[in-house]
């Protein structure tokens, strides 16, 4: 099962160069670079687990991610933690037994078929390009296997 990784840097061909494969844009989000007038946008933060999986959270404790073994590799982005005009929902979902965590605007017809679970809702973005916005990138890397 490959391990999603989700990213606002546009270097392309440094994840492909790591055997990672291009999924599109999942949505648009805030880039990290963009420090002042943060309004009302809130840290979207990363958490890398030793066998690949990629967690992304609002929360800086991360959840129970440390008592599972993921390490802080702080903010992917920045985002929305209630709904705003414009911005829409970004779902968390996790297969229980492979353990990889996806994030989508909608159910993907892959993820029921695979028996991917839905955590709710882990943040506000874009559908849509909106001005200061950057793409945030899906990639995945099919040969982590997460047990």
């Amino acid at each position: 099962m490959p391990s999603h990784f989700y990213t606002t840097d546009p270097q392309q061909d440094v994840f492909l160069d790591e055997g990672l494969i291009f999924e599109g844009v999942a949505c648009y989000v805030f880039p990290v670079e963009i420090l002042r007038d943060l309004q009302s946008r809130v840290p979207f933060f990363r958490w890398k687990h030793p066998t690949g999986d990629n967690f992304y959270t609002l929360d800086l404790a991360g959840e129970l991610a440390p008592q599972s073994g993921y390490i802080h590799k702080g903010p992917a982005c920045y985002v929305y933690a209630n709904q705003l005009p414009n911005s829409v929902e970004l779902y968390r979902w996790v297969h229980p037994q492979r353990g990889d965590h996806f994030y989508a605007l909608a159910a993907e017809p892959e993820l029921i078929a695979e028996r991917y679970i839905e955590e709710g809702v882990a943040c506000y973005v874009f559908a849509d390009q909106q001005p200061r916005t950057v793409p945030f990138y899906r990639w995945y890397d099919p040969h982590v296997i997460i047990q």
